[in-house]
């Protein structure tokens, strides 16, 4: 770049100036002309004229002459102009230096009033004319400042050794251009020195790419990182740490989940490599187990260092679905159980890897931090409960030592994962706690001090969570979020001060080694890999959360009766979607039910246990934002009814709302009031008329503000809290699964006030014997206008309705799936007769038909067994005919069993006598499990099961005789039995979660369009 081009593209934007002459010295002004080639310490000229045009012209011909004698061409021109002046003795700048941070000295210094020789804030900083190592605020440095001024005036000047001497402090007004555009440059406050950046977020992603491709570059080919760097004299750092090599490598895999960049990829590998067989040793543990350590300076073990590791290790396995160091994670992890006392959940720090004995007990917290992050990320790859129960024994240590009064970003990371799988209060505490007195300091830190960025983030994500969780949102009751919010954002501005933008490692000795990275200012501008680090993973997590911030907030929402642990086929049917919209879609659905259910937080829990979810869901009843309605003022407290005697009292799970039945002087039940337990106030009253001795709801009571209100259904309460509670940003995608108590709110076009789409299951047959809709669905199907979506589960349903209904373009087939892990391969059974049947004990499912038959079964095969598994309120009824008609040795009526494999394993064949059917599960089952089915040809499922699969035998409804007759032919053909069993497992991979999973994929982009195009002006119809 010629310095012509460089001078032309700065010279408009210092025109700007319109700097007036100062009077306060002579002559009015001084300009200073910066210029660099890149790869070396800028050369500056200085210039004074009594015009800014004069001044101008004598330091360009002054650069000129220099610039004739270099070998190289600019690439960099920074020009300053002097805009005030301020003349000090020099005791009373020592005494403004030693209130100054070192290397926060924002100002330039001249020798002399002519400023004959004066100095730049960013010469005195680059050549650490103002820092001491062993000092924390700014001091001279005498021996630096001779030879810079050596080399920079051809003479040598000292600081002041009297008192009374005068120095002129100044400060500027300045422009840089790198060849491709000038920048005008701050001149006041914490950015001074810098480039402007009006819209300074438009530079994050450029500084995410520039510190990844940094860190990139000092991966040697061993894999071994260049330490570090102290840029004024471009000294490497002369020690190695192993730990922030994994640290470092491990943030390197955060920017280039941004980047993409091959090159960097390269480095990743190098760097893995060197410390999964360079750094790491194997040992083995008094228990005779492997663990591994990773192993630093001084031949000791970090419990930091086994925990960056494997976070280094996971995020490899995330990103690249390689799982190829996941043995070693695994063994890192137990090295990290070793370290940790199984009664306390306190975690020993140093180790000496020679024998494994204590070397510190404590030394740094942030290892505790490290470690159970870690672990978390371990468990988020593997679920192997170990690494939960270790993190969950550790946090209640932190909690009972009060960690977060350390503020440690790492416990920031942990507790945002930890409350992923555990969204439990105490967690949820800690993590405010970690965060609620540090919001003053996160504002007022004159250093960048990026892991304040890296603390504020993981809280953001963890607060964002805490404030979508009915359960727990109460914890912000005392928290400032508005304040966290500020603080976030003034700390991820500020943290751009810390990147070496060119206008000013152009001042240090080597630029193109450190340009493009991130700095410490106050430890001398050193660029070591660790601090590179913690601002590209600050930086990473604020650009994720800027990017979530600029999408529309969309979610999914499952409408249920009831969501239970052992709940019905749609019960069932709503946990295993949730399943696969986490495990293959990878969004997180929230449940809303109609129904209280005081054990529903702990219901989510046990499934998460069981592993029925692979994680959490957001679940809640609608009465569940009583509370939070209460402390916003939108509901006023009840008095008691009296009379009344208190009957019953049920408390949910969390211990926050409880309903107290009373009943009247007959006994019978008159009302329900529901408890704000915290504060003891009456919420909610339900009131309740009695018919024959048995109650029924007659109204549900509610005090709002300015008015009351009375809804005569628990269907039209439901539909009035989705209303009330619902914000109007977020995007709501509806899928109604149990359609009758939701059919007021469905039917009052929530689209009309919300942003949203409705989607409907029918998971039942749609028509009654006399051809008239069902109730459930009746309101669904005769206004095609209330739903963008019906999901049916068959193709024979499917096509029945599209004779019915109008709007049939909208209908889609998504039948149920089967929930992993399943066999789906050879399955090896008992020999016997036995048949299965697993289902409610309702009149629909047709047991005592199903007992008749078998009845002819054992006529002919006298072993036969027939079990039936199940809950319902027929059971007893069931079992009493069983034995009536001494089929006890034959007929055995179980309860419900979770214990399908073992089930499915003793059974020969299957059956189903329902009537009716939607799609059933039981049926799926059978066939996942390597079951033949024999079952009624009945609508729906049945059909789509087995037609043409080799898997069973369909036949007549109701045929008693021919479902004998099929059972007695499957029991007593062993080798017709064999090639069913073997065809069934063949054509139940076709309901793989897998398999199912690009079904819902298809439907839920097609919501997500649907919103975007009808979403538009929303606002204006509401």
């Amino acid at each position: 770049m010629s310095l012509s081009h460089l001078l032309a593209q700065t010279r408009p934007l210092v025109e700007q100036f319109n700097i007036a002459a100062d009077a306060s010295h002579v002559p009015g002004y001084v300009l200073f002309f910066s210029v660099s080639n890149g790869q070396e310490r800028a050369h500056i000229e200085q210039a004074r004229g009594d015009t800014l045009d004069n001044a101008w012209i004598a330091g360009a011909k002054a650069l000129q002459r220099w610039a004739q004698k270099q070998t190289t061409q600019p690439c960099w021109l920074r020009v300053d102009v002097v805009n005030h002046v301020e003349a000090l003795r020099w005791d009373a700048l020592q005494n403004k230096l030693r209130k100054t941070k070192r290397n926060y000295f924002r100002f330039g210094l001249s020798f002399s009033e002519s400023f004959e020789h004066a100095l730049l804030e960013q010469e005195i900083a680059a050549n650490a004319l103002l820092y001491v190592g062993t000092e924390g605020v700014a001091t001279p440095n005498d021996k630096n400042l001779v030879s810079y001024t050596r080399q920079r005036f051809g003479s040598e000047r000292h600081w002041p050794d009297a008192p009374e001497k005068i120095l002129w402090r100044f400060t500027t007004l300045g422009a840089f251009s790198d060849g491709n555009r000038a920048y005008p440059l701050e001149s006041a406050g914490p950015h001074s020195g810098y480039r402007q950046l009006p819209h300074w977020q438009d530079e994050l992603e450029p500084m995410i790419h520039s510190a990844s491709d940094y860190l990139a570059r000092q991966v040697k080919k061993s894999g071994r990182f260049h330490y570090g760097w102290f840029p004024c004299f471009d000294r490497a750092i002369p020690t190695y740490n192993a730990l922030r090599h994994a640290s470092s490598t491990y943030a390197l895999l955060e920017g280039w989940e941004v980047t993409q960049n091959d090159t960097q990829f390269a480095a990743i590998e190098r760097a893995l490599h060197d410390l999964a067989s360079e750094l790491i040793r194997t040992c083995t543990l008094p228990d005779g187990s492997d663990a591994d350590f990773l192993v630093d300076t001084g031949d000791e073990i970090k419990l930091g260092g086994n925990a960056v590791c494997i976070l280094a290790m996971a995020k490899y396995s995330e990103l690249t679905g390689n799982e190829r160091y996941l043995a070693q994670m695994e063994r890192l992890a137990n090295g990290i159980a070793f370290m940790q006392n199984a009664e306390s959940g306190a975690f020993v720090h140093v180790l000496h890897a020679a024998d494994l004995s204590l070397k510190e007990e404590q030394r740094i917290i942030y290892y505790d931090g490290e470690a159970a992050f870690a672990l978390m990320r371990l468990y988020g790859l593997t679920k192997n409960p170990r690494w939960l129960s270790i993190v969950e024994r550790a946090m209640d240590n932190f909690i009972a030592r009060k960690h977060w009064q350390a503020h440690d970003h790492w416990l920031s990371y942990c507790v945002n994962e930890l409350t992923r799988y555990r969204p439990q209060a105490r967690y949820y505490q800690f993590g405010l706690d970690n965060v609620r007195d540090h919001l003053d300091f996160v504002l007022k830190r004159v250093t960048t001090y990026p892991t304040l960025l890296e603390l504020m983030m993981a809280a953001q994500r963890m607060i964002e969570r805490l404030q979508n969780d009915e359960t727990h949102r109460h914890l912000l009751a005392d928290f400032d979020v508005d304040k966290f919010y500020r603080a976030l954002e003034y700390r991820a501005r500020y943290l751009a001060n810390g990147f070496f933008w060119p206008e000013l490692a152009m001042f240090f000795k080597n630029p193109q080694k450190i340009v493009g990275s991130f700095f410490i200012r106050h430890h001398s501008y050193r660029v070591r890999i660790d601090d590179v680090e913690h601002y590209l993973s600050g930086y990473v997590a604020y650009r994720k959360y800027r990017l979530q911030q600029a999408k529309p907030q969309q979610q999914l929402v499952f409408l249920c009766g009831n969501f239970r642990h052992e709940g019905n086929g749609i019960e069932i049917a709503s946990i295993r979607r949730c399943a696969l919209f986490i495990r293959q879609l990878g969004v997180s659905p929230w449940v809303i039910t109609s129904s209280w259910n005081p054990q529903l937080a702990r219901t989510v829990e046990a499934l998460y246990e069981s592993g029925k979810l692979p994680a959490p869901v957001n679940a809640l009843t609608v009465y569940d934002w009583l509370p939070a309605m209460l402390e916003r003022g939108d509901i006023r407290p009840m008095q008691e009814l009296r009379p009344g005697t208190r009957a019953q009292t049920r408390k949910d799970s969390r211990n926050i709302l409880a309903a107290r039945r009373y009943v009247n002087g007959e006994g019978n039940l008159s009302h329900e009031d529901f408890v704000h337990l915290p504060t003891q106030k009456i919420v909610l009253r339900r009131h309740y008329r009695s018919l024959k001795g048995t109650a029924y709801l007659s109204a549900i009571e509610l005090r709002f503000t300015d008015h009351e209100r009375r809804y005569a259904s628990e269907e039209a309460f439901a539909a009035a809290m989705l209303a009330h509670n619902l914000d109007r940003q977020t995007t709501w995608h509806f899928l109604v699964d149990k359609n009758l108590p939701w059919r007021e709110f469905v039917s009052s076009k929530p689209k009309n006030w919300l942003n949203a789409t409705l989607t409907s299951v029918i998971h039942s047959t749609h028509q009654r014997e006399d051809g008239e809709f069902k109730q459930a669905y009746r309101h669904v199907l005769r206004d095609e206008t209330l739903l963008d979506r019906i999901i049916v589960l068959t193709d024979a349903q499917k096509n029945d309705l599209a004779q019915v209904i109008s709007g049939a373009q909208r209908m889609r087939t998504i039948p149920n799936h089967l929930s992993p892990p399943l066999p789906l391969n050879a399955v090896t059974k008992t020999t016997g007769y036995r048949v299965l049947c697993m289902a409610r004990y309702s009149p629909e499912k047709q047991h005592q038909l199903l007992f008749r038959v078998f009845a002819q079964v054992v006529a002919s095969i006298p072993e036969a067994e027939l079990h039936t598994w199940g809950y319902g309120p027929l059971k007893t009824q069931l079992a009493q005919w069983v034995i009536d008609n001494h089929l006890e040795n034959n007929i055995f009526v179980h309860g419900l069993t979770h214990d399908l494999e073992s089930v499915h394993q003793q059974s020969n064949c299957a059956v189903l006598s329902s009537s009716l059917e939607g799609f059933p599960l039981f049926c799926m089952e059978s066939l996942a499990h390597g079951t033949p089915l024999v079952s009624f040809d009945i609508q729906y499922g049945p059909r789509d099961l087995l037609e043409n699969s080799g898997a069973g035998i369909l036949v007549k409804p109701n045929d008693e005789t021919a479902l004998a007759e099929a059972l007695i032919a499957v029991l007593q053909n062993p080798q017709q039995r064999a090639q069913m069993q073997e065809n069934a497992l063949r054509h139940a991979a076709r309901y793989s979660e897998q398999q199912v999973a690009t079904l819902w994929q298809t439907w839920w982009q097609e919501m997500q369009a649907l919103a975007s195009r009808e979403n538009k002006g929303v606002e204006n119809r509401a």
